[in-house]
């Protein structure tokens, strides 16, 4: 079996595919760090697995179509500040254009001050290494 620090990119979508999602989606803006991360999907297996549709693309998390469906975002302190924002702006964009459940993990969350002030989000669970918020029901 694979060990999540010798597979290196893409290790958190194999790690999600543990979990009944119906699909994973890895974005990666390197074209290198997304060849290796396409590279390491396709050749993990796991007993465990539970959702083996995965994929890695390469491209800015800030531009990334967000599917129309329930989502979860994991984050593990990928960005700085000011790419936060537009990552966020695009998330909540989406949210505005089809509201859907949105669930943000964010690990390691050095700039959750962007997310809480986030007017379509809630605080669903926290604790110093995370938080994760949960998209407000629309009325």
């Amino acid at each position: 079996m694979l060990d999540v620090h010798q597979l290196g990119k893409g290790g958190h979508c194999w790690l999600a595919s543990k979990y009944p999602f119906k699909r994973i989606i890895g974005v990666e803006l390197s074209e290198t760090l997304h060849m290796m991360a396409r590279r390491n999907i396709q050749i993990y297996k796991d007993k465990l697995q539970k959702c083996y549709k995965i994929k890695s693309v390469c491209g800015d998390a800030a531009c990334f179509t967000i599917p129309n469906e329930n989502i979860i975002f994991y984050l593990f302190n990928p960005f700085d500040e000011h790419v936060m924002r537009k990552v966020l702006s695009n998330i909540e964009d989406a949210f505005h254009r089809f509201h859907r459940d949105i669930y943000i993990a964010y690990l390691k969350p050095v700039h959750r001050d962007v997310f809480d002030r986030a007017s379509f989000l809630k605080i669903n669970k926290q604790t110093d290494r995370y938080v994760i918020y949960q998209s407000k029901q629309i009325t």
